[in-house]
């Protein structure tokens, strides 16, 4: 089986409990786990607590600074990509969680490499970032460019348009959960609002990170009582 590297953007007003707790139980199938920090000009800052309980075991860094006119995904992914040491890398996000025949399948399919190149999920059409397994020699002859299209398309749309010529294995979605706006709905009961994407899932997801015997900083913990307060 194929142990890639984990590259990661993570925006800064957000912490993950339930991720940060599938990367402890998992971290034996990855090689280096890249967490980007990015900068989100918001809410609180939980860059200190995720170093200080991903750092021992994870390779945590900060973005460089997003210029005029840059995608911060872009920045980070690429900065990302200059720590990765593996043949492998995978793109991901904190709102994918695979299962355990995720796991058996990946073993599976890459059993024989040299038909291997790419192993993705899809949207649609669209080969999302939640999770991408490529090979980094595939990678690199891309023009890593990760960036959104304005008006067009999402982050990785030019990688998609770029490995056209590449047959990607799809993976069955009944292999995994993501939960769509994760961040996003964080963020808006970070503000004192409410979430509005799948909001019986996002209250599981809370309830589940509440009770998952994570580390919990006060103020993720805080900001979860005060939204499960005003329901």
């Amino acid at each position: 089986m194929i142990v890639p590297d984990i590259v990661i953007s993570w925006p800064r007003n957000c912490d993950y409990p339930m991720w940060r707790k599938f990367i402890r139980e998992n971290r034996n199938r990855f090689k280096d786990v890249i967490i980007v920090i990015t900068e989100t000009n918001q809410g609180y800052d939980y860059s200190d607590f995720i170093k200080e309980e991903m750092g021992g075991y994870c390779t945590v860094v900060k973005s460089p600074p997003v210029l005029s006119g840059q995608d911060w995904r872009n920045i980070s992914t690429n900065f990302g990509l200059t720590l990765c040491s593996s043949e492998w890398v995978w793109f991901t996000e904190q709102d994918f969680y695979p299962n355990e025949e995720f796991w058996e399948y990946i073993s599976q399919i890459t059993m024989d490499l040299n038909n291997v190149n790419v192993i993705g999920a899809y949207q649609g059409d669209r080969l999302h970032p939640c999770c991408i397994f490529a090979k980094r020699a595939v990678v690199d002859k891309t023009r890593r460019d990760f960036s959104i299209t304005p008006g067009v398309a999402d982050h990785f749309y030019k990688f998609q348009q770029d490995i056209k010529n590449i047959s990607v294995i799809r993976i069955s979605a009944g292999l995994y959960e993501h939960l769509n706006g994760l961040s996003s709905n964080f963020s808006l009961i970070a503000n004192g609002g409410v979430p509005n994407y799948e909001v019986d899932r996002f209250d599981k997801y809370i309830a589940d990170s509440l009770n998952s015997k994570e580390t919990l900083h006060p103020n993720f913990i805080k900001v979860c009582q005060e939204y499960l307060d005003r329901k």
